[in-house]
């Protein structure tokens, strides 16, 4: 599974979609919380950047039974400095 979606990232195929993408391969795929974070880890920095990316991942993070504020925060923390300057609205 880890080869399949990397590498279809890599390629441009689902960046303009990364959220979407991102939220099927946790939800339909069912690719882990461990295997997302590193997921999410690639996309994140990534052109385009995406806000929701952010936003989708901390919301994935929150809903943990061992939830991280640590995490959950670094998500938001990204957000920010990828967008504070162009976006000041609520995420």
């Amino acid at each position: 599974m880890g080869v399949f979606y990397f590498n279809v990232c890599s390629h441009h195929i689902v960046l303009d979609s990364c959220p979407l993408f991102f939220t099927m391969c946790v939800f339909l795929f069912g690719i882990g919380i461990v295997e997302a974070r590193k997921m999410y880890e690639l996309l994140s920095l990534r052109p385009p950047l995406c806000l929701e990316l952010h936003t989708k991942m901390a919301a994935l993070e929150s809903i943990q039974p061992d939830t991280s504020l640590k995490r959950v925060r670094r998500c938001y923390e990204m957000a920010c400095d990828q967008f504070g300057s162009s976006n000041t609205g609520k995420m």
